[in-house]
């Protein structure tokens, strides 16, 4: 949940300036893809409320990102910068993917941890939303890769790119933190 509140705004504001790039003649993806950053938009907020629920420590709030998230910012901002903006939708699919693996494998764990669940709403409700935008995100991958030249190669490249910091590097510190404080 730290991991999200380091991470997560910049890698928003960035998904908006790619978005922003897009052809302007793409109107339903335009609206489609600004409606679903705008839903991930407060998920900071979200994993903040969840990671003090579960006992994190408010003061880690305010310290710099972790290497690992510095990584995932500095990837996508960069992303937003120079790549092709259709390249968006291969780093966002492997974000909502691998969220949503991630969090079906959990929900077990929390149960048997005896998590109440109103503590953990950020890992119950990505279990089922990110399966619906993961389909979103794929459907636009497909559509867009067979209308516009070079897109796919965009896509698969802006994966490549962010697989490089997300999500094993992320999750590996998560890991050593929890680690520390156990």
């Amino acid at each position: 949940m730290w991991a999200v509140c380091a991470y997560q705004p910049h890698t928003t504001e960035a998904g908006f300036a790619m978005l922003g790039r897009l052809p302007k003649d793409e109107v339903k993806l335009l609206m489609s893809l600004s409606h679903h950053k705008a839903e991930e938009a407060g998920h900071s907020g979200w994993a903040k409320r969840d990671y003090l629920r579960l006992g994190g420590d408010a003061r880690r709030l305010a310290m710099p990102n972790s290497p690992a998230t510095f990584a995932v910012a500095a990837v996508w901002q960069r992303m937003a910068t120079i790549e092709d903006p259709f390249g968006y939708l291969g780093a966002e699919y492997l974000f909502e993917r691998s969220t949503m693996r991630f969090t079906q494998e959990l929900i077990p764990l929390l149960k048997a941890k005896g998590i109440p669940t109103d503590y953990a709403g950020f890992v119950i409700d990505h279990a089922t939303e990110d399966e619906k935008h993961t389909e979103l995100i794929k459907h636009w991958i497909v559509d867009l890769a067979a209308r516009h030249q070079g897109a796919d190669q965009a896509m698969l490249r802006c994966f490549d790119q962010f697989a490089a910091v997300y999500p094993i590097p992320v999750w590996s510190e998560a890991l050593e933190r929890a680690r520390l404080t156990s």
